[in-house]
């Protein structure tokens, strides 16, 4: 079980120098995003499609849900279980290793699957091409509010007018009123900051169980460590998680090697806890990008918001204005 401590740093100021600026934030945020988002996944591909078998209750009634023949994007597909249960029009994922097990995830008597390797930002697929687009626990690793809007503008690109966009994310412990009593507390050991120690897996949860540490949610069974005593970016819902890889049995001639602190690193994934109405606000704030940049002819509909296993969802369509504003 691991003992670390991790910390993460994002666009600090140089001693004596002013703020970073919005350009250096995308930087940083794209150089932080490859090094505990895109390396990690290409280093746990195998162990991390092992546990992602199971499908959700919400995600397979919207699929259920929408017209026969719809075109069916899954944006940041992982291994493409979805894929394995109803036929989707095409799939991406930044992850080769991933998309390769996505390729192949289909139905029997169905081709292997279109899946491209692609950044969630920058999908490859004609504007207004689907009439739905999935984004399953992709948004929380994005490292900045604007990319996160990105992230859903971008599917908003793909979709036709009238398409519906769905958008799952992990859900910040205690952010749902009357399930979390534990975590409401404002007590100094409940903030994390950007750094956690959650090094266990529980089968029956979608997120990592703690290793350590108090227990501050008995419904969630989450725990969070202690700050550190010198001072970082100070935010409960930007955490680093590890993953551990299944541990091999040494060969009879060869000692077991004791991991190194930089693969120690590479196993730990940034993550947005996100709050009630965060999703409901991001998704209105690139409505606002849509119609601004449309001149008010697009925009995005909220149609419902959910929460399932400690994972909040929202649905959102992609509306025309008959008559477009006009400054």
């Amino acid at each position: 079980m691991s003992k670390r401590r991790s910390r993460f740093r994002m666009a600090a100021a140089p001693e004596g120098g002013s703020p970073p600026q919005q350009a250096d934030l995308e930087l940083v945020a794209r150089r932080e995003e490859r090094k505990y988002v895109h390396e990690v996944y290409d280093a746990i591909a195998g162990s991390f499609s092992a546990t992602r078998a199971g499908t959700w209750p919400g995600i397979r009634a919207f699929l259920g849900a929408l017209p026969a023949g719809s075109l069916v994007l899954d944006a940041g597909c992982g291994n493409g279980r979805y894929m394995s249960l109803a036929p989707l029009s095409g799939a991406g994922d930044l992850c080769r290793p991933l998309a390769e097990l996505a390729a192949e995830n289909h139905l029997p008597g169905v081709p292997p699957n279109e899946v491209a390797v692609a950044h969630s930002l920058a999908l490859p697929h004609r504007a207004g091409l689907f009439d739905a687009c999935i984004s399953i626990a992709v948004i929380h690793h994005f490292m900045t509010t604007q990319r996160r809007i990105a992230s859903i503008l971008e599917m908003a690109r793909v979709l036709g007018i009238g398409g519906v966009g769905l958008v799952t994310a992990w859900a910040l412990p205690g952010s749902r009123p009357g399930t979390c009593p534990g975590c409401s507390d404002t007590s100094a050991g409940s903030r994390a900051g950007f750094r956690a120690l959650f090094a266990s897996s529980c089968p029956g949860l979608e997120r990592p169980m703690p290793a350590t540490g108090p227990v501050l949610c008995h419904i969630c069974a989450e725990a969070r460590q202690a700050a550190p005593t010198e001072p970082i970016i100070e935010n409960e819902q930007d955490l680093l998680v590890g993953w551990q890889l299944p541990r091999e049995a040494p060969h009879a001639q060869q000692p077991p090697q004791k991991q190194s602190p930089a693969s120690d690193r590479d196993l730990t994934r940034y993550y947005h806890f996100f709050r009630e109405f965060e999703l409901e606000n991001l998704v209105q704030m690139a409505s606002m990008q849509l119609a601004a940049s449309t001149t008010g002819a697009e925009s995005l509909h909220i149609r419902s918001v959910g929460w399932e296993k400690e994972n909040w969802s929202i649905v959102f369509e992609k509306v025309r204005h008959s008559e477009p504003t006009h400054n």
